[in-house]
């Protein structure tokens, strides 16, 4: 059975489900969130970095080049990720200005979008 683990976004409030083995990005993409990006998910410009604000133990360790291009940028992986490669395993609370709901979504489609990602159960212990 898949986990799913909820990412809580500051300043904008923002729950989003986060399934074992999808990154962040992803699973806010998928569910109708714009995340600030240039390179479209492909972890090159880092503008989807995010802080962690608590939670840390739960962010899946990063990948070689994930750990490289934050040096490369002098950000520290234990308290900076890419949004675009980051998986959890647990609840984080992360500092992202920029994420929104997208506001081409249809009622039906928004409303979906909040009623996943702010669900007590989004969490999906057993």
């Amino acid at each position: 059975m898949t986990a799913t683990c909820t990412v809580l976004i500051e300043p904008s409030g923002a729950r989003v489900a986060v399934e074992t083995g999808q990154t962040l990005m992803a699973a806010a993409r998928q569910q109708g969130y714009r995340w600030p990006t240039a390179c479209n998910g492909q972890g090159i410009c880092t503008l989807c970095y995010v802080t962690i604000r608590s939670g840390h133990a739960h962010a899946v360790p990063p990948q070689p080049a994930e750990a490289e291009r934050l040096a490369e940028i002098g950000l520290d992986p234990a308290r900076q990720r890419l949004a675009c490669h980051l998986e959890v395993d647990g609840d984080l609370t992360i500092v992202k200005r920029g994420v929104a709901l997208r506001k081409h979504l249809t009622p039906d489609k928004r409303l979906a979008a909040e009623s996943a990602a702010s669900r007590p159960d989004a969490r999906g212990r057993d």
